[in-house]
């Protein structure tokens, strides 16, 4: 008797340390977008056509599942042409400082744009502010995609 006990222990133990070791072929790449995480209302979870305050310190924050990636690119909509070309710039500022789990990579004058990849996986954010007035739209590309997966325009007075 106690050895069947015994052995439907061990039967027992095994079953449950099998029905509790997850899939390890499962992924997560999941992507949201919080209101805020550290430095912030979140733009990234803003609605489309939102208005922001110039001057402000902006989030600009997701969190990310561990097989996740993200990269997004500002676009500049606030640019005149008639401008003298070295008169274009970023009218954003970033918080170098305030950054968790971003890449940046310098303002692209030829297509007034600036890139960010997400370098970590978890919650990731980093410190914005706009200057002046403008408007931009923003374009994420999740989980390696070759296209745009959301886009969404912004602008601040």
């Amino acid at each position: 008797m106690k050895k069947a006990i015994f052995v439907l222990s061990i039967v027992f133990l095994l079953i449950l340390e099998i029905s509790c070791n997850k899939d390890i072929s499962e992924t997560n790449n999941e992507i949201t977008y919080p209101d805020s995480v550290y430095f912030g209302k979140n733009i990234l979870s803003l609605p489309d056509s939102a208005t922001l305050i110039s001057e402000k310190n902006y989030g600009f924050a997701a969190n990310l599942g561990n097989d996740a990636e993200l990269k997004v690119i500002i676009n500049n909509l606030s640019y005149d042409d008639s401008i003298n070309f070295s008169n274009k710039y970023s009218i954003w500022w970033i918080n170098t400082s305030k950054n968790v789990g971003w890449t940046y990579f310098d303002y692209d004058t030829t297509n007034n744009s600036q890139k960010f990849v997400a370098t970590t996986t978890g919650n990731i954010d980093l410190e914005i502010m706009f200057d002046s007035q403008g408007q931009c739209s923003i374009d994420c590309y999740e989980n390696s995609a070759d296209s745009i997966t959301i886009t969404k325009y912004l602008k601040w007075e």
